[in-house]
């Protein structure tokens, strides 16, 4: 990871920790609401994200959120979904619909 990805994830951790106890998907929950995205944070939702984290300036932030889109967006929609978001973020914590599994589980149905 480069030292600006890690400049990001940090300050986006920090902002989830600050405003959302830590809780990464109601962080997620809160920016995918700021622009009507159906899960997904957009364009304007992920430039106040980066703003609220403290991410550029006013005259880079355009800049910011076009590099992250890029490095994100894996399906090119133009938004960003949980996925891709948690994909960003170390030992991140798993969606709701999805509980994390513990050591030694497994996930198929046959069991």
């Amino acid at each position: 990871m480069g030292d600006e990805e890690e400049e990001l994830t940090k300050k986006i951790r920090q902002l989830v920790k600050k405003q959302f106890d830590g809780d990464f998907r109601k962080g997620f929950d809160h920016y995918d609401s700021i622009d009507g995205q159906d899960l997904k944070i957009g364009s304007s939702a992920l430039e106040q994200l980066l703003a609220d984290a403290h991410v550029g300036n006013f005259l880079t932030r355009k800049l910011w959120v076009e590099g992250v889109l890029k490095a994100l967006d894996k399906d090119q929609d133009g938004a960003i979904s949980w996925d891709e978001f948690a994909s960003i973020l170390e030992d991140s914590p798993q969606s709701k619909e999805e509980p994390a599994k513990k050591p030694g589980e497994d996930s198929s149905p046959d069991k």
